[in-house]
């Protein structure tokens, strides 16, 4: 079976979106359906990409990725997108606190990270 990937571009073709960035939560994906569209909008601010092109590449017979395949593969856009929101919406929320310089300085201090605070 051939492989293929998913890569979404902003429509004003300014950059591009790496799936992988995306899935690591260093954008905010969300995601709506209705009967006749799927709706993606990326906050990554200060930017907010809304209705992105969907691509679709069979990676082993276009390794360049040249050829969009999205709107003859519609099922595989379907299953890929279910997957991908599907992934986002069971992310873990992040337990990232504000950064605290005092931890900064302690580690530049001492070469390594380690508790600072009693």
């Amino acid at each position: 079976a051939a492989a293929s990937s998913l890569r979404s571009i902003p429509q004003n073709g300014a950059a591009s979106l790496s799936l992988s960035r995306a899935l690591n939560h260093e954008f905010d994906l969300r995601g709506s359906s209705s009967a006749d569209q799927a709706i993606i909008s990326i906050n990554a601010d200060p930017w907010i990409w809304k209705g992105l092109e969907i691509q679709l590449y069979d990676v082993v017979a276009d390794p360049r990725e040249l050829c969009n395949v999205a709107a003859e593969r519609l099922d595989d856009v379907a299953r890929l997108m279910d997957r991908l929101l599907w992934w986002n919406a069971s992310r873990v929320p992040s337990i990232h606190v504000p950064a605290d310089p005092e931890g900064e300085r302690n580690a530049r201090a001492s070469g390594c990270w380690r508790p600072w605070k009693q």
